[in-house]
């Protein structure tokens, strides 16, 4: 299941120090109105709160670092959930000594430096609903 999309719109820029990262994804999305796409960035945390999805109890758990890390890679998606741009990341950090962990991106991540690429595409939006198999919100595509 896939549908094609063309490029809108590519956004380079960078978050403010002490912001929350997720929050200014949303914040960036609606007041961009971007419903679909593509995010990348790299940057440095001043804490991160990373998420684990158990698949056998389908909840997320939280891993919380609290300390200065560097952000070696976030990767995500945009669509919609519940008719809000919902940002979807993974995101990988390390610490001092190069050890590193990785997870989805939770609330509670505090920016030190954060420079992100969002790619808006052009197209119908992609949604978010309810999958009773994995108990997540995936995509749905609508023949």
């Amino acid at each position: 299941m896939y549908k094609t999309y063309s490029i809108e719109n590519t956004f380079l820029g960078r978050f403010k120090k002490d912001e929350d990262l997720l929050q200014a994804l949303i914040d960036f999305l609606e007041k961009n109105n971007i419903r679909s796409g593509i995010i990348s960035g790299i940057g440095a945390l001043q804490k991160a709160v990373l998420g684990y999805y158990n698949q056998k109890e389908f909840k997320y758990q939280s891993i919380e670092i609290n300390k200065p890390v560097e952000v070696v890679s976030l990767s995500g998606n945009i669509s919609l959930k519940e008719g809000h741009p919902f940002p979807h990341c993974h995101i990988v950090v390390s610490d001092e000594n190069g050890d590193v962990k990785g997870g989805h991106l939770l609330k509670g991540c505090s920016i030190f430096a954060f420079e992100f690429s969002i790619v808006s595409l052009d197209g119908a939006a992609l949604v978010r609903g309810f999958d009773e198999e994995t108990k997540l919100p995936l995509w749905k595509f609508l023949d």
